[in-house]
């Protein structure tokens, strides 16, 4: 069996995976089906499992049994002729939760998302709230206005 370098590209509005009974069903909308003989081949590390592959107009539907799936995200392979392509998506598998068709053959990096900047100088203010308190209302309000200049003056632009 070859494997080809491009993916197999699908239409994600045409594309859903489900369960029917014990059985996993994938609907791949493919812009270009591989004609002749069609299987599937879903694996997770060490582990696969192979589904039945079916060609219906312009979409591909793969078939196969639940049991063999453990949880986690499943690469899927398309096999045509003897030829084998991966499929620019995923099945994410989370016990008795629904099936997820995942995009992408691969997952994208992950990234910390970046502080909101007023949430960062909500802090501060806080801090100096509290430390007012300790002082008689009119000498807080004349803190809080030298404060304010003060921030004014240290702000970034």
């Amino acid at each position: 069996m070859t494997s080809a370098a491009s993916p197999v590209d699908i239409t994600l509005e045409d594309s859903h995976a489900r369960l029917r009974g014990d059985a996993v069903e994938i609907v791949l909308g493919a812009a270009v089906v591989p004609g002749g003989s069609l299987s599937a081949r879903l694996r997770k590390g060490r582990r696969a499992v192979d589904f039945t592959a079916t060609a219906d107009g312009d979409r591909i539907v793969l078939r196969g049994p639940r049991a063999g799936l453990v949880d986690g995200a499943w690469t899927i392979a398309l096999t045509a002729d003897g030829a084998s392509q991966a499929v620019e998506a995923r099945l994410l598998v989370q016990g008795a939760r629904p099936l997820v068709l995942l995009y992408g053959a691969r997952p994208l990096p992950s990234r910390l998302p970046t502080p909101h900047a007023a949430a960062r100088a909500s802090v501060p203010r806080r801090v100096a709230e509290r430390a007012l308190l300790a002082l008689p209302p009119d000498r807080a309000d004349a803190a809080r206005r030298s404060l304010r200049k003060l921030a004014k003056r240290v702000r970034p632009s």
